[in-house]
């Protein structure tokens, strides 16, 4: 038997932490207004680097807008995959609103996971034209709390600054252009009582 010290195996201790980001998806885009539940921005809660689960009960997103028209975006809603978080829907009235979503249903983000919340809503006719965002700030004005550990940690911005969404432009109308497919035959002759010809090819 030894009397020397003998070193066992390391223990690293590592606290709960999330990092949030605005996904890629959706990307920026013209949404045609009366759209209804469309998907305007994601957020990503990254614990990738966390040592225990993270429980969210509530999140504030921030909305920027450059809109015409009469009325802002409106019943808006976190979705967690298809489970939709927030029974009482957030509804935008300014630029700079940075609206709390009271969560129903707690987002949980495991410890070494990532995961994507969702936000649809409304873009109502009222709008004509201009632009929104949906991101968060730099001082991320919620908190989650350690599954395990019951501490309150805060997320944090992955650039440290505020990040304001990926743009969704409004229009107050769509447009169809229809135009001769280059697959279209030529000119040609069809014998009488042929089935199945094709007289042309049209792009939608």
């Amino acid at each position: 038997i030894s009397n020397s010290e003998v070193a066992g195996n390391t223990m690293t201790i590592r606290g709960g932490s999330v990092i949030l980001s605005v996904a890629g998806t959706p990307a920026a885009q013209t949404i045609v207004a009366g759209a209804t539940g469309q998907l305007v921005s994601a957020i990503t809660f990254d614990a990738t680097q966390s040592g225990e689960d993270v429980r969210f009960n509530s999140a504030k997103f921030l909305f920027t807008e450059s809109l015409s028209g009469n009325d802002d975006i409106t019943n808006c809603a976190a979705f967690d995959g298809a489970t939709r978080l927030n029974s009482s829907a957030v509804n935008y009235s300014n630029t700079a609103d940075d609206l709390t979503y009271t969560f129903d249903t707690p987002l949980v983000v495991a410890k070494g996971t990532v995961k994507t919340v969702q936000i649809r809503c409304d873009v109502p006719s009222s709008i004509t034209g201009g632009t929104f965002s949906i991101g968060f700030t730099s001082a991320v004005l919620f908190t989650g709390v350690g599954v395990t550990s019951s501490q309150t940690i805060t997320p944090t911005s992955s650039t440290g600054a505020s990040q304001s969404g990926n743009t969704m432009t409004a229009s107050s109308g769509g447009a169809l252009t229809v135009a001769k497919d280059s697959s279209s035959p030529a000119y040609k002759l069809a014998a009488a009582g042929t089935t199945g010809v094709t007289l042309g090819a049209l792009r939608f």
